[in-house]
């Protein structure tokens, strides 16, 4: 057991700090909230092993197939995306995204395939907000600091936005349709600068990149 607790640590949820508390939000798209223990590195990561877990058999596959991604969104959030549109944006970026960059270590079949790893996700929370310190953008040593910053904002149509988000993840074995390992993850990003339009979705873009990587190592023998 603490060979596969090792692995998930340090491959699948990759480091940080630890977190004591369970996850938010809890959007019952899992069967089960059970049993779940924190990342020891990470904060906001959280994972459960089922007892149909195993190891090498988990390294073995060579087939993965992906469920649709769904949303599952709390209605409580205050930065919650809203925007139906950019909604499924951000779904069909994640979904092409993991495809195309999962496609390079394993053999991407649909669902239903025998011999194949599932993987289900759902989005659980989509979040943009300003900067913190755009509160501060009026007085008057803020001008001072930061004006070049701001002029190159105004002249290239851009914000500084900070992006978050939620996802929950389950692998299932196909052939026996029995969940072997559940996650999910919060996550938000530092500071960046994004496009001001309303169909802009680079912060969230940034979320789901650090994901699709870290759903690579995990699966690719490479790395494990």
């Amino acid at each position: 057991m603490r060979k596969i607790t090792l692995f998930f640590c340090t491959v699948l949820l990759l480091s940080g700090c630890a977190s004591t508390q369970g996850p938010k939000f809890k959007s019952e798209f899992l069967k089960s909230y059970d049993n779940f223990e924190p990342h020891p590195q990470k904060d906001g990561t959280w994972f459960s092993t089922t007892e149909h877990f195993d190891y090498q058999k988990f390294k073995s596959y060579d087939k993965i197939a992906f469920a649709p991604i769904t949303l599952w969104l709390s209605k409580d959030k205050p930065y919650q995306i809203k925007d139906i549109k950019k909604q499924e944006a951000i779904v069909r970026y994640f979904e092409n995204t993991l495809k195309k960059r999962l496609n390079n270590s394993k053999q991407v079949v649909k669902p239903g395939t025998q011999d194949s790893l599932l993987i289900k996700l759902a989005i659980t929370y989509l979040g943009e907000r300003s900067s913190k310190l755009e509160a501060l953008d009026f007085l008057p040593f803020r001008v001072v600091m930061n004006g070049g910053e701001m002029a190159y904002l105004a002249a290239t149509d851009q914000k500084i936005a900070i992006g978050e988000a939620t996802v929950e993840v389950e692998f299932v074995d196909t052939n026996s349709n029995l969940g072997l390992v559940s996650a999910i993850l919060e996550n938000d990003t530092d500071e960046i600068y994004v496009n001001n339009t309303d169909d802009n979705i680079e912060a969230a873009k940034a979320i789901l990149n650090s994901w699709t990587e870290r759903l690579h190592m995990a699966l690719s023998d490479s790395k494990l």
